[in-house]
């Protein structure tokens, strides 16, 4: 029993520890650009980091947490990564015809290439720290984040600050993500499961199977990352130069988005074991326990943006942040709500109840379009943060009351088979 407990603190101790490296990997960079290359850079760099972000949810296609919820082993290993790899042919093929219809030059295209490939290769070690939650040791996919978080930016910094290249910087901090892919998360996964690479041409059936059975969690989550960039989609054709502040702002909805990831990870196992074994009861106060610490983050978040926010913006970028107070702390909050989705988002994976879910983020994302349009045409900065934070408490109210609403019918339906 001490061993069993040893291990669960130390999931969620190096967890926790994985989770903050990889989140502050975003704000590191987008600092270190500022630093180096001023607004200009940020601008750009910023920019683009957002749409691999968006391309970077194509690829998590079949995700962990459906992976991990997978209790029954109705897909493979090689079925998961066969959709990883095809799918990173997809979006670098997107991400290059976005960049030509864009009219970005050949410079801007191959760094919007290597923050894409990026992103890809956080995706597939994804589906290996998949294999590593379902035995029990997540405290080494924690731990994989740490390294190559830590060992990447120092990298990263090293390489610009030498060549004030953010190709070569970028080239680097994949040079490092690939390494630890293969030298690290890879040879923990062999000993885990039999498996090798050549493996994946004989589960491409399986990979159909996965893509069909996961297309309406791969649209939500490309919709859902969607979100952000609606409002920043706007500023560039509104106020393109201040992008490279928003895009320093909107550093706090990664952050609170990604205590998600602190929150239910360590926590998928458990919950879709009561799931399974329909404990609905246990189930649902596990999920509400969930919330009420995500609540519990989300005004000690907000009572620091208050007082430190600005303060802190402006001495890591060293822009002017001074007439933003506002519109950080509505980031901020709309940030903590679409957590709060993301929570049910999660969790109506693994209920398997996803199609209602689809239709709010739609709905919701095209009045988000409108309000973008409005608002950021008039407001800037403000518009974005307060159409953006609109969006969000629409979407956090009815992904609970669809949650809700999913757990009664399954509660109610529990009761009738025990009353025949």
């Amino acid at each position: 029993m001490k061993s069993i407990v040893k291990s669960k603190k130390s999931d969620y101790i190096w967890n926790s520890i994985g989770v903050l490296s990889q989140s502050a990997t975003s704000p590191a960079l987008l600092i270190i650009v500022a630093r180096f290359h001023g607004d200009e850079g940020l601008i750009i760099f910023s920019y683009l980091f957002s749409l691999s972000i968006v391309l970077w949810a194509v690829n998590l296609w079949g995700g962990r947490t459906y992976q991990v919820s997978d209790l029954k082993r109705e897909f493979s290993l090689s079925g998961y990564l066969s959709v990883r790899l095809f799918l990173a042919i997809v979006v670098l093929f997107i991400a290059l015809g976005f960049g030509l219809v864009e009219g970005f030059s050949g410079k801007t295209i191959i760094l919007f290439l290597l923050l894409t490939l990026f992103k890809i290769i956080e995706a597939i070690a994804d589906t290996f720290f998949g294999v590593m939650q379902s035995h029990d040791i997540l405290f080494v996919a924690g731990k994989s984040l740490f390294y190559k978080a830590g060992v990447g930016v120092i990298l990263f910094i090293l390489i610009d600050f030498i060549f004030r290249s953010l190709l070569l910087a970028t080239l680097a901090i994949i040079i490092v993500n690939i390494g630890f892919l293969f030298f690290y998360d890879y040879r923990i996964v062999r000993s885990l499961v039999k498996y090798h690479f050549l493996s994946l041409v004989y589960h491409i059936s399986e990979s159909i199977s996965i893509l069909k059975n996961t297309w309406q969690m791969a649209v939500i989550s490309i919709i859902a990352n969607l979100t952000l960039n609606i409002p920043r989609i706007a500023l560039a054709q509104y106020h393109e130069s201040a992008l490279g502040r928003f895009g320093a702002i909107a550093l706090a909805v990664t952050a609170t988005s990604l205590i998600i990831t602190f929150v239910i990870q360590p926590r998928i196992l458990k919950i879709s074991e009561l799931f399974y074994e329909q404990n609905y009861e246990q189930f649902h106060r596990s999920i509400l326990a969930m919330l009420l610490l995500l609540g519990g983050f989300g005004i000690a978040t907000l009572i620091g943006t208050t007082f430190l926010g600005i303060p802190i913006l402006i001495f890591l970028f060293g822009l002017d942040f001074t007439g933003e107070y506002l519109a950080l702390n509505l980031i901020v909050l709309g940030g903590m709500l679409n957590a709060i989705v993301l929570l049910f988002f999660n969790v109506l994976i693994i209920m398997r109840e996803m199609m209602k879910f689809l239709w709010l983020l739609f709905f919701t994302n095209l009045l988000l379009i409108i309000l973008s349009i409005w608002l950021v045409s008039m407001h800037s900065i403000l518009g974005a943060a307060i159409a953006y934070t609109i969006c969000t408490f629409v979407q956090a109210i009815f992904s609970f009351l669809i949650y809700k609403r999913k757990i009664k019918v399954f509660q109610i339906k529990q009761i009738q088979e025990h009353i025949e």
